[in-house]
């Protein structure tokens, strides 16, 4: 442990911090400091909670992630091969194409399903038909069984209905934005959310802070009194960033795709690990205030009430 500068203030003793956070009525919780993301403002609780999609939210099986993963493959391999590009050349510029996307989304640039077939048609000197293309893989993920985390949408009801704003913050890489949002109102969640911002309607992705710097905007508050959960380390990233305290969602971790796009979001520093959705309203109005005045150092899960 290093040693205090000369002239530092010594810490106080620690049953001496513990009695000036019990300090007050019985049962309300010392607002924490602002000082940087993972703090709440001065007026306590979160004022707003924003919400990360696939495999937070929403999920596709695994066995429904292959049948999805082989329909998109046919989707942009057909006008290669109608072009005169033989299965294994489509194949291997697919191939490409999708570690472009990637390391471009590792940047906060996720490029949309336009943005993509414009990178494959300059990278083989074709024209592609996008609207073709996006219909098509509108038209898959629409059909999908897509299937909402439990008590996913309740928490966020929840949550709304306790005066707490909500936002969604998405990359969306495979489909167009309109279809996302018809995915949101089949599932009962757009009704419960105040804004949504969806990376291909957007310049800019995850783990980028301005997706929710903008949502923060829309919602009219506060990052500093407001919470993002997401399952991956992009999610956490961002909102590090852009000043909201993270949250890492893990209760559809086993539904995740294999193998992982990216590495894990354990490997990434977080503020509280939580697996059931059932907690979580509860614990952002009510709990996260004490814990973020402790300014947490790793990963703490969330007890299982």
């Amino acid at each position: 442990m290093p040693r205090s500068a000369p002239g530092a203030a010594r810490p106080e003793p620690r049953a001496k911090l513990r009695k000036r956070r019990d300090d007050g009525p019985v049962g309300r919780l010392r607002p924490a400091t602002v000082g940087g993301p993972g703090h709440l403002g001065s007026d306590g609780p979160r004022r707003a909670v924003t919400f990360d999609l696939w495999y937070t939210l929403l999920y596709l099986r695994r066995s429904e992630q292959r049948r999805v993963a082989a329909a998109r493959r046919r989707v942009w391999t057909a006008p290669l091969l109608r072009l005169g590009l033989s299965r294994p050349q489509s194949l291997r510029a697919l191939q490409e194409t999708e570690t472009w996307g990637e390391a471009a989304h590792a940047r906060g640039r996720a490029p949309s399903v336009p943005r993509h077939a414009a990178w494959l048609a300059r990278r083989l000197g074709v024209v592609l038909p996008v609207e073709e293309i996006v219909e098509e893989l509108d038209r898959l993920i629409r059909a999908a069984d897509v299937r909402t985390a439990p008590g996913g949408r309740e928490a966020v009801r929840s949550l709304r209905r306790s005066g707490v704003k909500t936002g969604l913050v998405s990359t969306v890489m495979n489909e167009s934005g309109d279809a996302t949002r018809e995915l949101l109102s089949q599932h009962g969640l757009a009704a419960e959310l105040d804004v949504v911002i969806l990376s291909c309607e957007r310049g800019f992705s995850k783990p980028r802070p301005e997706p929710f710097r903008e949502v923060m905007r829309a919602l009219g508050a506060s990052a500093a009194s407001s919470a993002h959960v997401g399952d991956d380390r992009y999610d956490i990233e961002g909102a590090r960033a852009a000043g909201l305290f993270p949250f890492l969602y893990t209760g559809l971790e086993r539904y995740r795709p294999v193998p992982p796009l990216r590495p894990p979001a354990r490997e990434v520093r977080a503020a509280q690990v939580v697996d059931r959705w059932e907690r979580f309203p509860a614990l952002v109005v009510s709990d996260l205030p004490e814990r973020a005045e402790r300014k947490p150092r790793g990963v703490q899960r969330a007890t299982r009430p």
